[in-house]
């Protein structure tokens, strides 16, 4: 599993959430698109969290390198857009491709 989103918190509450749902596997995260293609480099994961609105590269150019990539293209992805409200609140909208 690959959690890729620029945001700490979101990575320790999806990591919290996929460790409690699918306990045997190991959860990777990387806080950008350059630091998820390193990972990705030797590692194929059955999952990866994807915030589509990362600051540098957006996770849309992720998403386009993993699908045509040999690797990675049967990787499982998980949308993420996350709305921060205020700090107690938020709204995610999330889709699975």
């Amino acid at each position: 599993m690959l959690i890729v989103d620029d945001d700490l918190h979101i990575h320790e509450l999806y990591g919290r959430l996929i460790a409690a749902a699918l306990p045997p596997h190991r959860v990777l995260n990387a806080g950008s698109v350059a630091a998820a293609q390193v990972l990705l480099a030797d590692t194929v994961p059955a999952l990866v969290v994807l915030d589509l609105t990362l600051p540098e590269i957006d996770g849309f150019a992720l998403l386009h390198w993993l699908r045509n990539g040999r690797r990675c293209n049967t990787c499982r992805c998980w949308w993420s857009v996350v709305a921060v409200f205020q700090p107690t609140t938020f709204a995610s909208s999330i889709i699975l491709t």
